[in-house]
């Protein structure tokens, strides 16, 4: 997988996170009544801000400006908390060299979240999810209400037979790609 996803070209991975933007738009649209019963409130959608290898996600915070998003922040090994991001350009470098929101933010309650959108070093078909080893979506995904969506994000090549999983891994009720959405 580690060398699949050097081996996508810089223009490549812009390309298909736009067109993952897109999918993602669309997927979010045809299901809002699912995500939340209430058409007047704007939509809760945590999502992240990408490391090299990973989709970005930036076009899609534009694409829905009457949502509210959400960004993780690391504050300690293991532990991450969200708070609501207006403006992408107002994050700055966090943990492990990713923007995050700035510390002195109000969190967001994990209970009003409708859709997390989570990245993975890889997912299968079934919604398995392979993080990178820290823990970080494990033990947040652990605290989240069943009501709330989880949908993996990734391109393609992420797509394998099987991953492992643990007792603590939370399924994703969706895994989308550019090409396509696995639902489960």
């Amino acid at each position: 997988m580690r060398s699949t996803l050097a081996g996508m070209s810089s223009s490549q991975r812009t390309i298909l996170s736009q067109q993952l933007c897109e999918r993602l738009h669309q997927e979010i649209q045809s299901t809002r009544l699912q995500l939340s019963a209430d058409l007047a409130a704007p939509l809760c959608i945590a999502s992240f801000c990408a490391l090299p290898s990973e989709p970005n996600l930036a076009q899609l915070h534009h694409s829905l400006p009457s949502a509210t998003f959400l960004y993780p922040r690391v504050i300690s090994s293991h532990t991450m908390v969200f708070h609501q991001v207006d403006d992408l350009d107002s994050l700055q470098v966090g943990h492990y060299g990713i923007l995050e929101p700035n510390k002195d933010l109000a969190e967001f309650p994990l209970d009003q979240i409708n859709l997390i959108l989570c990245p993975a070093y890889a997912y299968d078909s079934s919604g398995r999810r392979l993080g990178k080893g820290g823990g970080f979506y494990d033990t947040l995904l652990a605290q989240i209400l069943k009501r709330t969506a989880l949908w993996g994000v990734a391109f393609e090549q992420q797509i394998v037979s099987e991953v492992p999983c643990e007792a603590h891994d939370q399924t994703m009720q969706r895994v989308i790609t550019p090409e396509r959405a696995y639902q489960h």
